[in-house]
């Protein structure tokens, strides 16, 4: 139902949600059983477009009602998060997210041991396998290696994948 008023907002009345409603989607989507994980990929890049930050606390002075996990750190929330979508493969148009949400666990030492073996097989081996042969400029390939704008706390990974 929350999904439903998120996408009215946005497809009858032309409104661009913001940095809350954004996160109480997210939260909806962890809440709900049978929803498609691409949903919450959808919302990420949605945020993504609009260039906000999912990981971004939200400020004191927030008039919304209050998500229901504001208080939990911001790294267990990336933690849970993580274990719910990355330990699936994740659609192409979701591995910059993907490596962005991986990388900050990484960097925390706080990675789940299945969310980094998920990203390395379903994320970073099919990136690699796309830089091992040329691929033609204007294919989705290439598209897709354009959207990455790095490995992130990936990178060692990748070039050794390459053999590099």
């Amino acid at each position: 139902w929350a999904l439903d008023l998120l996408d009215a907002m946005k497809d009858e009345h032309g409104l661009e949600p913001d940095l809350p409603t954004y996160l109480a989607g997210l939260e909806a989507l962890e809440a709900a059983e049978n929803v498609p994980l691409e949903r919450a990929w959808a919302l990420l890049d949605g945020m993504r477009g609009q260039g906000l930050d999912p990981f971004a606390p939200l400020v004191a002075d927030d008039t919304g009602p209050p998500l229901l996990r504001d208080t939990e750190q911001v790294g267990q929330a990336l933690r849970r998060h993580a274990k719910a979508w990355l330990t699936v493969a994740p659609p192409r148009k979701a591995f910059h997210a993907a490596i962005c949400i991986a990388s900050a666990l990484r960097r925390r030492g706080d990675i789940d041991p299945a969310v980094e073996a998920c990203v390395k097989r379903d994320v970073l081996g099919p990136l690699v396998d796309n830089l091992r042969e040329p691929v033609e400029p204007n294919s989705p390939l290439a598209d897709m290696l354009r959207s990455l704008p790095s490995f992130g706390a990936f990178t060692s990974d990748a070039l050794e994948m390459l053999e590099l």
